[in-house]
């Protein structure tokens, strides 16, 4: 059993922080010269970075995508044909196109809570009156 920190440990720990230190208060210029002499090139580097990101986000797209539509083809199998859940006058929908102050509401959620466009409260607005004239025509027929 170790009865606690050797000199070595100790040693090896202050030398870690030094190294540490050393790389954070390395100046860009500084970093690109060690680079340099080390035989980096650092626009290869940045270049390799870039590719290696866009790769990433490339296939992040495509995991998000086919979750998504393995999503909308779940929602297909269960969903009544011919009506869109939730548009009764009673769902969140109809009480939406009941009451158009809910837009902004809506886009503000749909933004993460960062500031909407006039633009795009006028076509929520929009949106909200066409349901409402869909649910009032819906409530006709019945």
């Amino acid at each position: 059993m170790s009865k606690g920190p050797t000199k070595d440990s100790d040693a090896v720990r202050h030398l870690e922080d030094a190294l540490i230190d050393d790389i954070l208060n390395a100046t860009d210029e500084e970093i690109a010269a060690e680079a340099a002499e080390d035989g980096i090139d650092l626009e290869a580097q940045a270049a390799a970075m870039r590719s290696m990101f866009e790769r990433a986000r490339l296939e992040s797209g495509k995991t998000r995508m086919a979750a998504a539509k393995a999503a909308a083809a779940a929602h297909r199998s269960v969903a009544p044909r011919g009506r869109v859940p939730g548009l009764q006058s009673g769902g969140f929908a109809g009480r939406a196109a009941n009451d158009v102050g809910n837009a902004r509401k809506l886009t503000m959620a749909a933004r993460n809570g960062t500031e909407q466009s006039e633009r795009d409260l006028r076509g929520v607005e929009e949106d909200l009156a066409e349901l409402k004239a869909l649910l009032e025509d819906e409530g006709k027929e019945s």
